[in-house]
């Protein structure tokens, strides 16, 4: 059994219009059944299709069999934690969305294995993703091009390709997400070529005529409470001391709670933040570990001064995001988007929100995924919400504009 989501607000099948970016999700036993629902809303004609699979599913088997129904388009995807289909949030499922032919150009490069990557190689990539685009007839200009990647979220590589590839991007602005595997911290992928790859990236320059804006939006301030890793493995993302103190006890100390009161649901709503060129970003801790140390999903060192986190009302912050995207593109065809796993821990917490987010999420149509981090320009951060607002191509009309409130449309 196959079940299909589709927007409500639309007759089965893929939209008619020209040039119209049509998103998917579809849950069930079986990935040629999966291709095979997400084929039937998707449509043909695609340049490109980007596919999200939670760990319940065999990312190369469903890929596999994306690429049988979409044999001259190029099929991406990574594994998820959570994905952002045309319902809203969904669990078990795969969601897609399929870039039309005529108004997107996609030009890709596999980065593999991260863990060899170095300065010379990411400018290579880059050269050659200009290249790529330049043989359409098309330039890799700022205001028609913008850069998505899909990174393995257990590689703990995204600093090092942002720091080899940001430098050449020329403006270009770049947005994406690191894959994640349902909370359980140990396989983790990116697809293509008809394979599911570990230690990988994928690098697409997206040229399009369709106005589009590059965005990240997070909810969390900073407080007065500061505190300073003294002691960290800085390849494994992980801190053992925290203020000369072993590193989980003096934080559960510092936020009030016990040290075996810290779980997941405990690290979702209390961040820490690092102040990096006078602005503040989330650095979400993973897990602690038996032996005192707590795992970082982002890159961390000694002497980095941290900054507990205040959170912001998450529905307000989505929805004023969601009005600055209109104001930027008018109402969007659609936002894809790379959401962090741990603001779905958080929005979980509360069962009022959940409704309400997802609402927003239908409202703007919004298709994505659940992350393990988010990247956008140079900087690998997390608990964003952050992606790219596409608007309507100059040979399709925008629909009348659907409710942004947070409440049910």
């Amino acid at each position: 059994m196959v079940r299909r989501m589709v927007e409500q607000t639309k007759p089965k099948g893929p939209d008619p219009r020209p040039g119209v970016v049509t998103r998917a999700a579809a849950t069930g036993e079986g990935p040629s059944a999966v291709a095979q629902a997400l084929w039937e809303t998707l449509g043909e004609g695609a340049e490109a299709l980007f596919f999200f699979a939670s760990a319940d599913h065999d990312l190369g088997a469903v890929g596999r069999a994306l690429e049988g129904h979409y044999p001259d388009s190029h099929v991406f995807g990574c594994t998820t934690s959570g994905e952002v289909g045309p319902d809203g949030y969904g669990k078990g499922s795969v969601t897609a969305f399929a870039l039309p032919r005529g108004h997107f150009s996609v030009a890709h490069e596999v980065i593999r294995p991260l863990s060899g990557l170095d300065i010379q190689e990411g400018r290579a990539i880059i050269q050659r993703l200009h290249d790529q685009i330049e043989r359409r007839a098309v330039a890799a200009h700022p205001a028609r091009t913008f850069a998505f990647l899909m990174v393995d979220g257990m590689s703990r590589r995204e600093e090092l390709l942002l720091s080899a590839v940001q430098g050449q991007l020329g403006g270009i602005p770049l947005f994406g997400g690191s894959a994640g595997d349902d909370l359980h911290f140990q396989n983790t992928a990116i697809f293509h070529d008809s394979l599911a790859h570990e230690d990988c990236a994928l690098f697409a320059f997206i040229n399009t005529d369709c106005p589009f804006h590059v965005f990240s939006a997070q909810h969390y301030d900073p407080t007065d409470r500061k505190m300073v890793i003294t002691k960290a493995d800085t390849d494994a993302r992980t801190v053992t001391e925290i203020n000369g103190a072993p590193a989980a006890s003096e934080f559960a100390r510092l936020i009030g709670l016990a040290r075996e009161d810290l779980t997941i649901n405990t690290f979702a709503v209390n961040p820490v933040m690092v102040k990096v060129g006078g602005d503040y970003y989330v650095r979400a801790i993973q897990l602690a570990d038996k032996d005192e140390s707590l795992r970082f999903f982002c890159a961390i060192d000694e002497g980095v001064v941290l900054t507990l986190a205040r959170p912001r009302d998450i529905v307000e912050d989505l929805s004023l995001t969601m009005e600055v995207l209109r104001q930027r593109v008018g109402d969007p065809q659609v936002i894809i988007g790379c959401d962090c796993v741990f603001r779905k821990v958080e929005i979980d917490q509360n069962p009022e929100t959940e409704p309400r987010i997802a609402a927003l999420l239908k409202a703007n149509r919004v298709v994505g995924f659940g992350t393990y981090g988010e990247q956008v320009s140079g900087m690998h951060m997390n608990q964003t919400f952050t992606g790219v607002a596409i608007g309507w191509p100059p040979d399709a009309a925008a629909p009348r504009s659907k409710p942004e409130t947070g409440e049910d449309p």
